[in-house]
């Protein structure tokens, strides 16, 4: 087998100092003798050059909780997102330990009636409304359940909010 070795030079133009004579322009050779190789300045010098990828950013969707005491809300309180899908889903109902006077609230956005349930073994209480509705039990002690329920006349879904927690704040 014949092994085959190509020199390659690069020559760039300098200008010739004047008064040296000719067509004032001469060759500048950087091929180094015997090597059959080129020199950049960069290589012969030592030189590294080294390339990092940029930093890259993480993001992450935000995360929706639905039941948790809301910073809109006292420490006492829990505020808890439900969602009406009528036929098929048109009530949810919230168990809760009564302790004392207790007030129960619902939120909506809209003009849907929907109508709610609290129940506690000292009593109970029903309540309707477009919008907004409260209940507030005296002395709701032990076992209780609210339900939030839309009317068969009405069809809307929607999302509404429960708050729970002790009357009067």
């Amino acid at each position: 087998m014949r092994e085959s070795t190509t020199s390659t030079s690069t020559s760039s133009p300098v200008s010739a100092p004047a008064g040296a004579g000719g067509s004032g322009t001469s060759l500048l050779s950087t091929h180094t003798p015997g090597t059959g190789s080129n020199t950049s300045p960069a290589a012969a010098s030592g030189l590294t050059t080294t390339t990092s990828a940029p930093p890259t950013t993480t993001t992450s969707a935000p995360t929706t909780t639905t039941t948790s005491a809301s910073p809109s809300a006292p420490a006492d309180r829990t505020q808890t997102q439900g969602y009406l899908n009528p036929p098929l889903h048109a009530s949810n109902g919230y168990g809760f330990t009564g302790t004392g006077a207790m007030e129960v609230s619902v939120l909506w956005s809209g003009t849907t009636y929907l109508t709610m349930q609290v129940s506690c073994p000292n009593g109970s209480q029903s309540v309707g409304g477009t919008s907004a509705m409260a209940a507030s039990l005296p002395n709701a002690s032990g076992s209780c359940v609210a339900t939030v329920s839309e009317p068969p006349s009405e069809s809307a879904s929607l999302t509404y909010t429960i708050t729970i927690g002790p009357a009067g704040g």
